[in-house]
C-alpha cells in the first residue's frame, strides 16, 4: 500500500510538472 501511495504522488506531481513546464513554454510562445 505504501510503495502504490509513493507511486501515485509521484505521478502526480510529474503531471504537475509536465503542465506547468506545458503552460510555461506556451505562455513564452504566445508573447511573442
Amino acid at each position: 500500500f505504501e510503495f502504490f501511495a509513493i507511486a501515485a504522488v509521484l505521478y502526480y506531481l510529474i503531471a504537475k510538472g509536465v503542465i506547468l513546464l506545458a503552460r510555461l513554454l506556451a505562455w513564452r510562445l504566445f508573447r511573442y
